[in-house]
This record gives C-alpha cells, sequence and structure tokens, in this order.
C-alpha cells in the first residue's frame, strides 16, 4: 500500500533538488518512472546504503500461519513447514549505495541457532527461517544476512553509478524441528516484529526499513503431533453353543480368542486403549455388551469380553496403558476373548437364536 503519493512532476521535482545539493558524491541520476521499485544510487564514500530523507516507505508482510501441526516424524534440522506471502501494493523508498555496497536483513525476534539462518521462537524446539525471493529465478534473499546488490542480479537495473531493484516477489517463511518430539512446545508463537530489511545510516542520509515481517498476536499456534494409530476393522465369528449349557445368570459358553492388532507411529510414549459398547451393567463392569435385537435372535444372552492375558472381564469404557511406542513405531498384538453369558434368569428364559454384537475399540496417546 502507498502511504505517500508521490506525482511525476513532484518526484522529479525532488530528484532534482537531491541531485543539486549532492552534485559531486552522487553523480547524474537516472530518471524512474515505476514507483514499484526501490531505487539505489551510487556513492563511493561507504560500503553500506542509506536512506534518503523523506522516502522511508517499505512493505511490511503479516505472516500469520495459523495452526501448524509439528510431525512426529520430523526430524531434527527438518523444515517441516513452509509458507510464501506474496508482497502485493505499491511501495516507494529511495535509499543510496553504489554497486557492491550492502543492507542488512535484521532478525528482530529470536536468536541464531547452529542451523543456516534459523532463528529460535517462542516455542521450544521450534526455529523461524525467512527469506525474500525477489522475483521468478531469482536466489533467495535470507534474514540474518547482508545483501550485496550488484549489476546483473535478477530484477536489478541501472548502471555503475545507480541500481533499480525490485521491492517486490514473495516473503518465504520455513518452520524448522530443533529437538526432539517429545521436547515440543505449543502454543501461539509471539506477536511482533520478526525482521527487517534495514539501509543503514551513513552522512548525510538516515536509516530504514523498506521490508519486514511480522506476526500479529494470536495468528499462528504450533501444536506438535504425538503419533497415530492404525486399528482395523475385526469380525469374531462364534461357534454354536447348546441350550444345555445355559443353567442360570452367570454360566457361560463358546469361549472364542481373538486378537486386538494395530500399529502406533509417532513420538515415544504411553499408549492407552478403551473398549465399549452397549453395556448390559451401566458401570461397564463383567465386559458384558448387549446383543442386537432381533426377531431371529436369541434371548437373555449377551457378549462377555475377556482380556486374554490376565483372564479378567475387561471394563467397558475404562482406559488402560497397553504398552509404549519405541523407536517411533510399534505394532501391537492383545490377547481376548468372547463367549455367551446368560445375564437375565427365569424359566424358559433362554431362547436359541442368533447373537450378535458391536465393541468399539479406541487407542490413543496418553
Amino acid at each position: 500500500m502507498i502511504k505517500r503519493s508521490i506525482p511525476a512532476v513532484h518526484r522529479a521535482a525532488q530528484v532534482v533538488a537531491i541531485r543539486a545539493a549532492w552534485e559531486q558524491w552522487l553523480g547524474s541520476l537516472r530518471t524512474l518512472t515505476c514507483l514499484v521499485l526501490l531505487l539505489l544510487f551510487s556513492t563511493s564514500a561507504s560500503a553500506v546504503c542509506g536512506m534518503m530523507p523523506n522516502y522511508s516507505e517499505g512493505a511490511t508482510i503479516n505472516i500469520d500461519m495459523g495452526r501448524i501441526t509439528v510431525p512426529a516424524n520430523a526430524t531434527i534440522g527438518q523444515a517441516f513447514y513452509k509458507k510464501e506471502f506474496p508482497i502485493t501494493g505499491n511501495f516507494f523508498a529511495i535509499v543510496a549505495c553504489a554497486p557492491g555496497d550492502a543492507t542488512q536483513w535484521r532478525v528482530t525476534m529470536g536468536a541464531a541457532t547452529t542451523l543456516a539462518n534459523v532463528y529460535t521462537t517462542n516455542i521450544a524446539g521450534i526455529g523461524m527461517r525467512t527469506s525474500w525471493v525477489p522475483g521468478a529465478s531469482a536466489a533467495p534473499l535470507y534474514a540474518g544476512d547482508s545483501t550485496v546488490w550488484r549489476l546483473g542480479m535478477p530484477n536489478v537495473s541501472g548502471n555503475s553509478n545507480s541500481l533499480a531493484v525490485n521491492v517486490g516477489g514473495t516473503v518465504v517463511v520455513e518452520l524448522v524441528k530443533l529437538t526432539s518430539q517429545d521436547k515440543v512446545g505449543s502454543g501461539t508463537l509471539a506477536g511482533g516484529t520478526y525482521t527487517q530489511n534495514v539501509a543503514q545510516s551513513t552522512y548525510p542520509f538516515n536509516t530504514g526499513v523498506f521490508l519486514s515481517t511480522r506476526i500479529a498476536g494470536g495468528g499462528s499456534e504450533i501444536v506438535p503431533e504425538t503419533g497415530t494409530c492404525s486399528v482395523s476393522d475385526l469380525t469374531v465369528t462364534m461357534a454354536p453353543a447348546s441350550l444345555g449349557q445355559f443353567h442360570g445368570v452367570g454360566s457361560s459358553s463358546g469361549d472364542t480368542a481373538f486378537p486386538i492388532v494395530f500399529t502406533c507411529s509417532g513420538a515415544n510414549g504411553a499408549v492407552v486403549m478403551t473398549i465399549n459398547g452397549d453395556k448390559v451393567m451401566s458401570d461397564g463392569s463383567l465386559g458384558l455388551v448387549k446383543p442386537q435385537s432381533g426377531a431371529n435372535n436369541a434371548s437373555c444372552i449377551a457378549l462377555q469380553i475377556i482380556d486374554g492375558d490376565t483372564g479378567n472381564p475387561v471394563v467397558l469404557g475404562a482406559k488402560s496403558q497397553v504398552g509404549s511406542v519405541l523407536n517411533n513405531a510399534t505394532t501391537f498384538n492383545l490377547p481376548y476373548h468372547v463367549r455367551y453369558y446368560q445375564s437375565e434368569g427365569g424359566a424358559n428364559c433362554v431362547a436359541p437364536g442368533l447373537v450378535k454384537g458391536t465393541a468399539t475399540v479406541t487407542v490413543s496417546y496418553q
């Protein structure tokens, strides 16, 4: 967005005035008609570029990224997230420097790490790398580095006395994993200015910022992924049981073994499993699942789920720790049994028919 309108005639007058004041220092000036430029004029007095008075317009890029998940399988040093932010709008700034002079892209939020151009954030274990790609096929310029401007660089025009650099293109932000998953923090990235591309003060010019990046408070949330588990559906077919095997509430028959098999991958940690269903007992005790109703279904018979390791009925709806993920992936093969269980009494209560029931297995990280 142009903060200050600079008509062509007024701008020409400004340039003439500058040339009159600093004729022997600046040399001849070329007239440029495009305002979407960072104009770099020659000077042999300094190796840095200075901002001309009254021309301090610059682009401020909002780098809010929304909600970001840190993948559990991302390695330390890996850039697990990348987003491009186009530089839109028109900006006008004039700095004075000769080809070979430099500007400094300063990082104002975070500290340097051992990784190139990666700086810490307020979230533990998360770093940020920021770059500017001035145009198509241009090499990126990285925050934390100085930029030396020369003829022949992409989007640079002019001559040996003055340069013009297009202030457009794209800002690229990468988030980098700095530590193991269990040490990665969570929360909102701090709001404020993260980088400033600065033309330094060199007499008689001022210090000015022609490109900066910032995050509005609450605009980016980091959430570490704890891991994922894959559980497939399973159908257990039970053999028939005779009516004579049921002689009162609590009698059972038809014990059938089945495994619950699943794989978890991600950060090391405890794995918790819950088995639930339509409970006969309100508290889930005895592991009794109500059968489905139907004209051809048996009566007074429920399905009881037994833990194969302990021989005890499971408690439906209760969480139990079944193991841990080690070395980023673990496959679990847990033994269980299911059997017919007489859940009601009375004369001629048990009648023959089908017994069908459904249980749900939920697996999660602790």
